[in-house]
């Protein structure tokens, strides 16, 4: 029972979460300003739930297995999207807060992809950690050869 009210929590945590950061940044007034990062923090909220969400939908073995560690990469890169809202960040500090938000990121989920290694915590996969670190480097190099799109937001 507590299992499956867990799983129910996560769900609704998955659901809302984008929804508190659109408020985040509603309330900050700077969704209209931010849309670029918003629509980045979006997309990677989404390469992060639909996989988890539709696994058991999928029976196709290759969607499956890439389905599996999928997940980590979007999840990496949403994250410290997610807590750029402050209106007074300009474009630069934007770009260094990413990036402290991204280690951060990366390190909470190589920890939990850590702590399956013990005995009855889950199933340990180094492809997980491969798409985290994919995740991480990938979030960072977009913000950063996209100045052009994404300083107009930090104006």
């Amino acid at each position: 029972m507590a299992h499956k009210s867990g799983e129910i929590l996560a769900q609704i945590f998955l659901f809302l979460f984008p929804i508190i950061v659109f408020y985040l940044f509603r309330k900050n007034k700077t969704i209209n300003k931010r849309k670029s990062v918003f629509l980045f923090f979006l997309l990677s909220w989404l390469i992060y739930v639909l996989p988890m969400w539709l696994r058991n939908a999928i029976e196709n073995k290759s969607v499956l297995f890439w389905f599996g560690f999928i997940p980590n990469f979007g999840c990496v890169m949403a994250l410290p999207l997610a807590f750029l809202y402050n209106n007074e960040l300009t474009y630069q500090q934007a770009k260094s807060k990413l990036l402290k938000l991204s280690f951060i990121s990366l390190f909470i989920i190589l920890l939990y992809e850590l702590i399956q290694l013990l005995p009855g915590y889950g199933y340990f996969d180094i492809k997980d950690i491969l798409m985290t670190f994919l995740g991480f480097i990938t979030v960072n190099i977009i913000f950063r050869m996209n100045e052009k799109y994404f300083c107009k937001a930090f104006e």
